[in-house]
């Protein structure tokens, strides 16, 4: 999906304290390289290269994860981030309407335990009988009987405004969709 739109970002807070700690440690491991190599004890210079390799990668993943974007259109289907490293991509025609839910945070922090959260429901159709049910990373989502719950911990916050916008982008990508004639066509075999 090259053309998409977002419609949902992730909660890109919790990336920060890891990409500040991976940096915090990339920039130690420079240094203990170059003392390393300064002095002559090329195994330490070469453990804290493979160091800066290390974090360098963490800072990619952690970069990566908090710029994939919970919902995204390409005008045709509705792209769910709600497993790690894939979507879901489900016909916009399926999806009926965004609505506010309430759950637990999930922190998995032991001093934090009721806290609530807002969520995003996503209400597929029940004539989408092929759609009422997906395997989900759970921190992200949970897939059920038509209905998906995105954990508004991971991702941007819950708002009233925000519900509205997401329901008006909706109905303006449907009434899209019916105006063309081969996303129709599409549509109509992904529901049969």
């Amino acid at each position: 999906m090259r053309n998409h739109e977002i419609w949902l970002r992730a909660n890109r807070r919790p990336a920060i304290p890891f990409l500040l700690f991976s940096t915090l440690a990339t920039v130690a491991a420079a240094v203990s390289a170059l003392l390393g190599w300064e002095s002559g004890s090329f195994a330490l210079a070469g453990a804290s290269i493979a160091l800066i390799v290390l974090a360098a990668i963490a800072i990619a993943t952690a970069y990566r994860i908090a710029m994939i974007p919970r919902m995204a259109t390409d005008g045709h289907l509705l792209r769910l981030h709600v497993l790690l490293g894939r979507s879901i991509d489900v016909p916009l025609s399926c999806v009926e309407v965004f609505f506010q839910g309430q759950g637990p945070a999930d922190l998995r922090i032991r001093d934090v335990k009721g806290v609530q959260t807002a969520n995003i429901i996503v209400r597929i159709a029940e004539r989408a009988s092929d759609w009422q049910q997906r395997s989900t990373w759970h921190p992200y989502a949970h897939w059920c009987e038509g209905y998906v719950t995105i954990h508004g911990t991971w991702c941007e916050p819950v708002t009233a405004q925000l519900l509205t916008e997401l329901n008006q982008r909706l109905v303006q990508a449907k009434r899209s969709l019916s105006s063309t004639p081969s996303a129709t066509s599409t549509v109509s075999e992904a529901t049969s």
